[in-house]
């Protein structure tokens, strides 16, 4: 094996892990921990990147946070029918287990950015059946 891969990857996986709590909510520095292809129980796929969240619309990430499991997004300006145009939503996750992740959107159509992070909202992720607001969770399988 090359040692000089094995140091690196050994450097470059020291530098993530001793980040200030700031690196998890930029995209820049640290990605996403749900980001991937994934099957909504819902039907169809989930596309979540650093920038983008696909789930019939291409919402743009402006804003996550791997240590609170959440994520804030914008719709588009251009959105199909029944979708709001430029509005923000904040999702939460569970931990993925054994390729798989749940996620609740627990507020939406808020009109800032400021106004999604100032939210308390919360949800049960021990009901995965009705801890989302009443309804339940959304299981996205891994791809």
């Amino acid at each position: 094996m090359n040692h000089r891969i094995l140091i690196a990857a050994l450097v470059a996986s020291l530098s993530f892990a001793c980040g200030d709590d700031e690196d998890d909510t930029n995209p820049t520095t640290a990605g996403i921990e749900v980001a991937g292809t994934w099957t909504s129980s819902f039907g169809g796929d989930v596309v979540i990147t650093d920038t983008t969240w696909t789930d019939m619309v291409a919402q743009k990430v402006v804003k996550f946070d791997n240590t609170k499991n959440s994520v804030i997004t914008l719709t588009p300006a251009t959105v199909p029918e029944g979708y709001t145009p430029n509005v923000f939503s904040r999702t939460l996750w569970t931990e993925t287990v054994a390729g798989v992740t749940n996620v609740c959107t627990v507020d939406f159509n808020l009109a800032t950015q400021a106004e999604a992070e100032a939210s308390t909202t919360t949800a049960n992720a021990n009901d995965l059946d009705k801890g989302c607001g009443g309804f339940g969770w959304t299981k996205l399988t891994k791809k």
